[in-house]
């Protein structure tokens, strides 16, 4: 996602390459092969060559589109990895098998530094530790593996370290566990496994002397930070010291917790353990990963409350996303800036909290999809209800929180397209909800309601419009006729009876749901925006053409403070604004608004997708002289 944002990528294809749909590795190479300078492209700790293959799409038992990714994509060159005479891609693994890579590609093997280059990497971070025969013989014994050099020349230049010698280092390192070298000997596979050995080793001295510094919350500290997305800033914000009081107890030399966090991370960062960077904090993958593996075994000799760290990784997050409101434009940035943090808790530690925070994991998760919902990122938003689903494995199938992902799940289906495939979601889950939750719960009734959209979004609007008014009916009397989601269906039902051709009888069912949410929501919140749309729409349909100009030039303009260009909703804005041009006869500004929504719902949505299909028939009606209103999603 940086290289594409570093091109000039469109907020269409962030959103594809950071969901890995399946057009993904199209969408970057595209950008790559339109670069205007030759260029360098590394792909960093691929241990798993799978990562780097094309998703693909199927169809479960059960009717829900399944994910997997097409392994062989990889060695022929049509998955993230690909031949190229624009530049040059490096791929760094452990696995180093020709076949895995394709004939495309050159494997190349590494080996580590050897001892002069080793010897000069710890000199050049502690040139008062000792001399370069003290700095061979203890850069022979980290395997020149040049993390664990940095590391531990970090600790010695750092002025703060215990031991202040490369023999004295030399020495601490063979208290431990003897570990085979030199790695230049063995096969990848065992060199990785032993280089892995060596840097944890490392670290972990780096640590014991944080602990007899007085800073023993640095350790916690690190075990903690690694629970969250490796290489990507966690936000300093984030951690709260109120938050991380029951870790950072254990400073007894600091007054407060913000102190003792501060100088915990200060420490950190010292030794070389973790980077800073856009105001948050960064661990190296190779840290993170061998830091959760302390967390994963319950006999491992660590000084660490294991426990209590991954459920102050998962309440850190969660608590971060309750205090946000996914559809407040100024909180979506926020949205983005954490969601990679609970993917990896999802895809890490999730089996391994309690049910409490598996709890709290997955509804924090249900918050994050409605979040990627309203933003546009629907692919996204797809990938991560998938990740909460597994993540939830050992929860009945009938669990509230089941069901809640489940539901949020079926939205980004129907919304790139798959309409039956979201109907049958919803039926699925909609007794389950009755039973466990009871007729007129608000989830349950949420179901309901979703469950008459999807069905009005496959054409059958008198099915739709029944639904709804058995749905607002309940909500008024459950929840109160201004309730943000009574609203939300008054507003739906108006719109479900327009789009049967009564935009008449629409008008005044939106006109009263837009004076409640001009009171409720407020001028410049996205759904009364949507009813505003609703309003121009019927001004259109019922042809009264000069205020649905006027109408659509305003909601424009409101539009664009709040919408990327490429959401979905602006495009249906300007897509159906093209419609009121060519009915009031500027055909040529009509068939320039027309192509560009074209273009950009082709990037955004896919060639298929129904919206594009629609403008791409209105386009053509255009040009035959004949002017199509347009259908579209409330």
């Amino acid at each position: 996602m940086t290289v594409a944002r570093q091109l000039g990528a469109s907020t269409a294809d962030l959103n594809a390459i950071g969901a890995d749909a399946p057009d993904a590795p199209d969408r970057l190479w595209a950008l790559l092969d339109r670069a205007r300078h030759r260029w360098v492209l590394v792909l960093d700790n691929v241990d798993e060559p799978a990562v780097l293959g094309r998703m693909l799409r199927g169809t479960a038992a059960d009717g829900v589109m399944s994910a997997r990714i097409d392994a062989q994509s990889i060695a022929d060159g049509t998955g993230w990895l690909r031949p190229t005479k624009r530049g040059l891609v490096v791929v760094t693994s452990r696995d180093s098998g020709p076949a895995v890579w394709g004939r495309h590609t050159s494997v190349v093997s590494i080996r580590p530094l050897g001892d002069e280059d080793a010897a000069r990497a710890l000199l050049d971070r502690a040139p008062a530790a000792g001399q370069d025969r003290e700095a061979r013989d203890l850069a022979r014994r980290l395997g020149g593996l040049p993390l664990a050099l940095r590391l531990v020349g970090s600790y010695l230049g750092s002025g703060a370290a215990l031991l202040d010698s490369f023999h004295d280092y030399l020495l601490a390192m063979d208290d431990g566990d003897a570990i085979p070298l030199p790695l230049a000997s063995m096969s990848a596979m065992d060199a990785s496994e032993t280089a892995r050995s060596v840097v944890m080793r490392t670290w972990e001295i780096s640590l014991d002397a944080l602990d007899q510094r007085g800073v023993p919350q640095a350790r916690s500290l690190l075990r903690l930070l690694s629970c969250y997305a490796p290489a990507t800033p966690i936000p300093l914000d984030l951690l709260t010291p109120t938050g991380l009081a029951g870790l950072l107890a254990t400073d007894a030399n600091a007054s407060t917790d913000e102190h003792r966090l501060e100088r915990g991370l200060a420490q950190l960062r010292r030794f070389g353990l973790v980077d800073v960077r856009e105001r948050g904090i960064v661990v190296h993958p190779l840290v993170a990963d061998t830091n959760r593996s302390h967390l994963r075994h319950p006999d491992s000799p660590d000084k660490v409350d294991a426990a209590l760290v991954r459920h102050t990784a998962v309440a850190l997050v969660t608590d971060a996303l309750n205090r946000l409101d996914y559809e407040l434009a100024a909180d979506w940035p926020r949205y983005l800036a954490l969601a990679p943090h609970l993917h990896t808790l999802l895809d890490t530690i999730a089996h391994q909290v309690d049910d409490r925070g598996l709890d709290e994991l997955t509804a924090a998760a249900a918050v994050v999809i409605r979040a990627y919902n309203a933003i546009g990122a629907t692919s996204a938003s797809e990938r991560l209800s998938r990740l909460a689903v597994r993540a939830m494995g050992s929860l009945p199938e009938d669990h509230p929180i089941r069901l809640t992902v489940l539901h949020e799940l079926a939205w980004p289906i129907a919304s790139q397209g798959r309409t039956a495939e979201a109907e049958a979601l919803y039926r699925r889950i909609l007794p389950a909800r009755r039973r466990v939750l009871g007729e007129e719960h608000p989830e349950t009734l949420r179901t309901r309601h979703e469950l008459a959209w999807v069905t009005a979004a496959r054409g059958r609007y008198v099915e739709a419009e029944a639904a709804y008014r058995e749905v607002l009916e309940i909500r008024r009397r459950v929840l109160g006729d201004e309730h943000p989601d009574t609203l939300m269906t008054h507003h739906e039902l108006g719109w479900a009876i327009a789009q049967q051709g009564r935009a008449a009888d629409a008008e005044p069912v939106l006109l009263e749901v837009l004076d409640a949410r001009l009171r409720v929501l407020g001028e410049g919140h996205v759904r009364t925006i949507k009813t505003r749309h609703e309003l121009a729409w019927v001004a259109a349909a019922t042809g009264r053409w000069a205020k649905a100009d006027a109408e659509y030039r305003d909601l424009l303009r409101r539009a664009v403070q709040i919408l990327e260009a490429e959401h979905p909703d602006l495009l249906t804005f300007r897509n159906d604004f093209a419609w009121v041009l060519a009915a009031r006869g500027e055909r040529a500004a009509a068939t320039i608004a027309y192509r560009e929504v074209l273009e950009i719902r082709r990037k955004v949505l896919g060639v298929d997708h129904p919206d594009t299909v629609a403008t791409r028939h209105a386009l053509e009606q255009l040009r035959e002289g004949l002017v199509v209103p347009a259908r579209h999603l409330a």
